[in-house]
């Protein structure tokens, strides 16, 4: 029979892309500057990819869970450029994500922010019980240290209402 057979260099990226930063990764166990770069790369993608797929253990996360799961873990397994690259090129919030946030209000998306993604500019259009703001103000998430995005909205209903107020 055929067997795929993978170049070394291939072979060798694939089998070390689970190794971890701090040493906490497997088959080895080694650490920083003895995994190659294409072994990181590889190991922050692989791990994005697992965080937003359903696993029998968990349900998959959403795109924001997931970055934010790969900040807070990732401090120790992951080199921080690939993982500042990786974050700076995905959209926590694309442009026109209907959000809630801490303080309840509800807002569209309306611009973002490259360096820190979990705090796009969002343009304030509800209160918190879903009445329509006269003023609709645009604020950068970014100089607003007290306010953040809770969570995107995902219910059909509730983003027609905000939408209605663009």
């Amino acid at each position: 029979k055929d067997k795929m057979r993978l170049e070394p260099q291939l072979a060798a990226i694939v089998e070390s892309h689970q190794e971890c930063m701090d040493g906490s990764g497997y088959p080895k166990g080694v650490t920083g500057e003895k995994i190659s770069i294409h072994s990181k790369i590889l190991g922050v993608a692989e791990e994005f990819i697992a965080l937003c797929d359903d696993r029998p253990y968990r349900k998959k996360m959403s795109l924001q869970q997931a970055m934010r799961t790969l900040i807070g873990d990732g401090r120790k397994k992951f080199e921080q450029k690939i993982l500042q690259i990786l974050l700076a090129n995905l959209s926590a919030f694309p442009l026109g994500t209907a959000v809630e946030l801490t303080d309840g209000r509800k807002a569209v998306v309306v611009g973002a922010n490259a360096q820190v993604p979990m705090r796009p500019k969002v343009r304030v259009l509800m209160t918190s019980d879903m009445k329509p703001l006269p003023e609709r103000k645009t604020i950068d998430l970014l100089q607003e240290k007290g306010l953040s995005v809770k969570l995107a909205i995902e219910d059909d209903v509730v983003r027609r209402r905000i939408f209605a107020q663009l």
